[in-house]
């Protein structure tokens, strides 16, 4: 069985109803269950959908290939080079730290979610340990989307679907010594028992006068390239598994986080 992620600080949920009993006895159900951590530290998202293509459902309950086990991952992370040839998710988000972060932890968080599974009603729910000002900037091929609380509900999702949020997130914290954390995930895509690939693309902007990253986790590695400049760093990656992302900063700022 895979490890289970690190889910101690909260949960985005997005759970699926079915609209009918009829659904059940038309074609062999699965549910697949992706876990997608999109967000920070104290977001992990599980993502629980009814197949949508009854042929491909049906072509998938009945595949007991060994070539379908060996591609499942079992959680250790692994990046892979970019898939052209299928849809893969996608998740891109920008961070914005400003000097009001230094004071209170609050970071400015704009988030698109692309090539989402087709599926008839679904509920995105954010668990941050503090979250305010959620909303949606711009989506497509959603029939119904809208805000209730921290709750985003979606209705007719249809395939290559969109949707894009902005929020503010208290996800910066400081130390004693007048360091900086940030923690990003952990971003993972789970069906049933595996792990299966993901892109996702991040982007933070800092005041370069007010912090400097010290490090960074995972390192530089093959597949897995960072572009770190004052004020920048930008990552855009592909892999398998679970992936959690944690930069250091050093910092002078006078107030600590409250």
């Amino acid at each position: 069985m895979p490890a289970k992620p690190n889910n101690k600080l909260g949960q985005n949920t997005v759970s699926t109803k079915i609209r009918n009993n009829s659904d059940l006895n038309m074609w062999p159900v699965k549910i697949l269950i992706l876990y997608i951590a999109l967000l920070a530290c104290y977001n992990d998202v599980v993502y629980a959908n009814a197949a949508a293509d009854k042929s491909a459902a049906e072509a998938w309950f009945n595949d007991d290939s060994d070539q379908l086990i060996e591609a499942v991952n079992e959680g250790d992370l692994n990046f892979i080079a970019p898939i052209t040839d299928k849809k893969i998710l996608h998740s891109e988000a920008v961070l914005i730290i400003t000097d009001a972060s230094l004071e209170a932890g609050w970071v400015g968080l704009q988030q698109c979610y692309r090539n989402l599974d087709p599926i008839g009603e679904t509920d995105v729910v954010y668990h941050y340990k503090n979250i305010k000002q959620l909303k949606i900037t711009s989506l497509s091929n959603i029939g119904e989307a809208r805000v209730n609380g921290q709750t985003i509900h979606l209705q007719d999702v249809s395939a290559a679907a969109y949707l894009c949020i902005q929020a503010e997130v208290q996800i910066l914290e400081q130390a004693n010594d007048q360091s900086f954390t940030l923690s990003n995930g952990p971003y993972h895509l789970k069906f049933l028992d595996g792990y299966y690939p993901y892109h996702v693309t991040l982007n933070i902007r800092y005041p370069a006068d007010r912090l400097k990253i010290t490090h960074f986790l995972p390192e530089s590695q093959p597949l897995f390239k960072v572009v770190k400049k004052p004020g920048k760093f930008f990552l855009d990656t592909w892999f398998e598994g679970v992936l959690l992302i944690e930069i250091k900063f050093s910092g002078t700022a006078d107030r600590k986080i409250k």
